[in-house]
């Protein structure tokens, strides 16, 4: 029987809410033969949302305690992920599968009081961010027989989770499980069939237990479900076709409703959110899926109209560029349903990007990696970076990468600026938007002036999602709850 120590880290008040309802998320794991210890783990000063590099430092250190002590992290800290208010929860390392950490500001939680009147939301998110420590997706919940633990929050249809557990038990009563016991009180979902199956697997030392490199995050292919009724397109003035070999991927998608009635789509669009697949396609017959570097829970939703359109630029780095060779490859793009059965494939489309590559440039840009990692002083950003051409996508990756962990505000705004000159990358410079307007904000100055400036430089449609994500930044009334 695993035992598995997890260290509570995060701010004072959060870890005071969660502490005495520990033993409950404990016992949701007990009947697979798990055991979940606390540990007394960091206490936060501050968010590491708001900090300089504050997530980057907590990552490494408590990875290193993981590595020494085999010990899991569950972080609770206030602020979700670039202000994005409908993610919950994450899974921070899906490469190591040691740190889960969960969002007391989520709009979860202050949709209907506070997180100290929502517990029972509190420790079912819990409980689901643990879940993705020992290898379980959000996959996992389906066929969507029933409200489980797996499923996002947003996703449960308001079904009670008495109901939920009647029905888990009927169906480990049908595949001849061992019997279900119903938690007393019900505070939390049950775990669906496969979840149960792989969680009892964890118990002969298998691939499910933590500290392993083989999250089965939606690296691999989806069902080919659906009836594609959005049409999927990529911008073509937003579509950098040639890439450096272990550069990003940028294009702008459209996404339009073919339907003549309304319908629902994911309002969160990526890999990271699970409503994203992307392959790419070589010449050899091979093929390579874009594995993001972090997994997050946000199950908010938006609708379109019929003929109505939305856009998304995006970057996409990592193994998926790294591992090309140099020539032509299809990249294919298929949008998603998670809440739907099988990931239902919502639409897609294909376009190829040309990679090259340069001796000289990827030097320089392994020297600003090492940079951003913090093996490196930031000193040397100026020298290494005069090697990259102003032209080439990765010099504002790499600006932007830097002005997100400089300390001096001056210098940040400066570059914050550069990487939204029109020559950059869409993504980057709605990125470098967002990052400008918090600060700018945290400073004090007049929202509405802030937003005039930005407004002058982003006037295209396919811009709206930034200001449409500014204005999801801006919650003055979920804050005004909070204060009180």
């Amino acid at each position: 029987m695993p035992n598995i120590p997890v260290s509570i880290v995060g701010l004072k008040k959060n870890i005071d809410i969660v502490t005495p309802i520990f033993p409950v998320i404990a016992g949701a794991f007990a009947p697979f033969g798990i055991t979940l210890t606390r540990v007394i783990g960091e206490e936060l000063d501050s968010d590491p949302e708001t900090t300089t590099g504050g997530w980057r430092d907590l990552i490494a250190r408590l990875q290193e305690k993981s590595k020494a002590q085999s010990v899991v992290h569950l972080v609770l800290t206030d602020d979700c992920p670039d202000r994005i208010w409908t993610i919950n929860g994450q899974l921070r390392d899906p490469d190591f599968r040691s740190i889960a950490a969960v969002y007391f500001g989520a709009d979860l939680f202050w949709k209907d009081g506070d997180p100290l009147t929502n517990i029972n939301l509190v420790t079912q998110v819990c409980i689901h961010e643990i879940g993705h420590l020992f290898n379980l997706i959000h996959d996992d919940a389906t066929p969507l027989k029933y409200s489980s633990a797996m499923l996002q929050a947003t996703h449960r249809n308001d079904e009670a989770s008495t109901v939920a557990w009647h029905a888990a038990i009927a169906e480990a009563a049908d595949n001849h499980e061992a019997p279900l016991i119903i938690p007393d009180p019900v505070t939390y979902y049950p775990f669906s069939s496969i979840c149960r199956a792989n969680l009892r697997s964890a118990t002969t030392g298998s691939p499910w237990l933590p500290f392993q490199k083989n999250f089965r995050d939606m690296g691999d292919d989806t069902d080919e479900i659906g009836d594609e009724y959005v049409k999927v397109d990529v911008a073509r003035r937003d579509r950098h076709s040639r890439i450096h070999i272990g550069g990003e991927i940028y294009f702008t998608l459209s996404i339009t409703n073919r339907r003549e009635t309304a319908i629902e789509i994911p309002y969160d669009i990526g890999p990271q959110y699970g409503s994203l697949r992307v392959c790419v396609k070589h010449s050899d017959g091979s093929q390579t899926y874009h594995r993001p570097a972090d997994y997050c829970c946000s199950g908010a939703r938006q609708i379109l109209k019929p003929g109505e359109s939305t856009f998304r630029s995006l970057a996409l780095s990592g193994p998926l560029t790294g591992g090309l060779s140099p020539g032509s490859h299809t990249c294919v793009i298929k949008l998603v349903d998670p809440r739907a059965q099988g990931n239902a494939v919502l639409g897609r489309t294909v376009f190829n990007v040309i990679a090259t590559a340069d001796v000289s440039l990827a030097k320089k840009s392994d020297a600003l990696r090492g940079l951003m990692a913090g093996k490196r002083k930031s000193a040397s950003y100026s020298k290494d970076i005069r090697g990259i051409p102003k032209e080439c996508p990765l010099a504002a990756h790499f600006a932007l990468e830097h002005a997100i962990r400089l300390k001096s505000n001056r210098r940040r705004r400066t570059l914050l600026r550069d990487c939204q000159r029109p020559i950059v990358p869409r993504a980057i410079r709605h990125m470098a938007a967002r990052h400008e307007y918090n600060l700018r904000m945290r400073d004090g100055e007049n929202r509405e002036e802030i937003l005039r400036e930005i407004r002058s430089r982003f006037r295209s449609k396919r811009d709206l999602e930034l200001f449409d994500l500014i204005q999801r930044i801006d919650r003055p009334a979920r804050e005004k709850n909070r204060e009180q």
